[in-house]
């Protein structure tokens, strides 16, 4: 949190969906469905959570290593 929030870190809904399509296309399962599940566990949250600490880090190692390494990486 600390890191994110020094670099100004936000998420946005679409980035909470682009993680949806991935985890729902990874699981095959419908994108609602997912999104509904997480809304009733109350695990909404925890995902943005997730997403921004992820965006913090590509965005570190993007800092360190030059811009497009963390994507790179990726693979």
């Amino acid at each position: 949190d600390v890191l994110a929030e020094s670099l100004g870190i936000q998420v946005d809904r679409q980035d909470l969906e682009d993680q949806i399509r991935m985890a729902g296309a990874q699981t095959g399962r419908k994108p609602d469905e997912i999104a509904k599940q997480l809304q009733t566990s109350g695990r909404t949250q925890q995902v943005v959570h997730e997403i921004r600490e992820a965006k913090a880090l590509e965005t570190l190692l993007d800092r360190l290593l030059g811009d497009g390494a963390a994507s790179a990486a990726k693979g």
